[in-house]
C-alpha cells in the first residue's frame, strides 16, 4: 500500500529587504564602516560624542525656531 504524501503547509516569502532597508544597509557598509576604519587609523581626529550631541541640539533648536 502506498504512503500518503503530506501537503506542504509553508508559504514562500520574499527574503529581500524593502528598498529603504536596502539603502540603510548600503549606507552602513559604505559610510559607517569606512568612517570607523578611518577613526581606528587615527583616533586623534575623532569628534567626541558630546560635541556631536551639542551640534545636533543646536540645529534642532534652530529648525524649531524657523517654523
Amino acid at each position: 500500500m502506498a504512503k500518503e504524501q503530506a501537503m506542504r503547509t509553508t508559504k514562500n516569502i520574499a527574503t529581500s529587504p524593502p528598498t529603504e532597508m536596502a539603502a540603510l544597509g548600503q549606507w552602513l557598509r559604505d559610510e559607517v564602516v569606512t568612517g570607523h576604519a578611518e577613526y581606528l587609523a587615527n583616533p586623534s581626529e575623532g569628534v567626541p560624542a558630546e560635541q556631536i550631541l551639542v551640534r545636533i541640539k543646536v540645529r534642532r533648536e534652530a529648525s524649531r525656531g524657523a517654523d
